[in-house]
């Protein structure tokens, strides 16, 4: 389960940055023009894992973003887990476990769409984006990495009419994350001490400094 939160909050390091049309169509056009200015971001979201058709797990929580490449992704229910970038260092914390994980935000995320932090590569050199025609109301992007290592095989991002509301993110297990958006409030100011951890008394820390 921790690797499937790793998927999507690595995905969202990728949309820090902007992105390039590619193969254009509706989805294509919006997803272009929604990340083209985005500055901040907070939403709240609901994320489902599938698997074999069968549902295996169902979170909640809400995120902040904070370009470039920050973002907290804090995740409420049934558990809690955080995860949270200042841009160079990713922090995993798990309350229940009293342990947090620290790493180097390249090292930690592997070959995800996270390297695009420090790449200045545009987007449409790493992934083919194509339009992927409407769905349960929204208009849908794909987007397939070009490198053979990567994590995942596509990801799916589906805009309504105002806004980005839904993500999915499939493995090369054919593993599906599933997120939704809601309460989403784009460009507004966020504290940069958001993106900050400090570890608590008594909790153990894995990782270099």
């Amino acid at each position: 389960m921790a690797r499937a939160h790793r998927y999507a909050a690595a995905l969202l390091l990728a949309l820090l940055l902007p992105a390039s049309a590619h193969a254009a169509g509706p989805a294509v056009e919006r997803l272009h023009e929604f990340f083209s200015d985005l500055r901040s971001l907070e939403a709240r979201f609901e994320q489902t894992i599938v698997q074999d058709g069968r549902v295996i797990q169902r979170t909640r929580g809400r995120l902040h973003i904070l370009r470039p490449g920050k973002f907290r992704w804090a995740y409420e229910s049934p558990f809690e887990q955080l995860i949270i970038t200042d841009g160079e260092t990713l922090w995993v914390y798990e309350p229940d476990l009293e342990q947090v994980t620290r790493s180097a935000l390249d090292d930690s995320v592997g070959n995800t769409p996270a390297i695009l932090l420090s790449t200045e590569e545009p987007l449409d050199n790493l992934f083919l984006i194509v339009d992927a025609g409407p769905k349960d109301g929204l208009s849908w992007a794909m987007l397939e990495p070009r490198g053979e290592q990567a994590a995942f095989s596509r990801i799916f991002l589906g805009f309504d009419a105002r806004a980005l509301a839904a993500m999915e993110i499939v493995d090369a297990l054919e593993q599906t994350v599933q997120i939704r958006f809601s309460e989403a409030r784009r460009n507004v100011t966020l504290d940069p001490a958001l993106f900050e951890f400090v570890a608590p008394e008594g909790v153990d820390v894995i990782g270099e400094e």
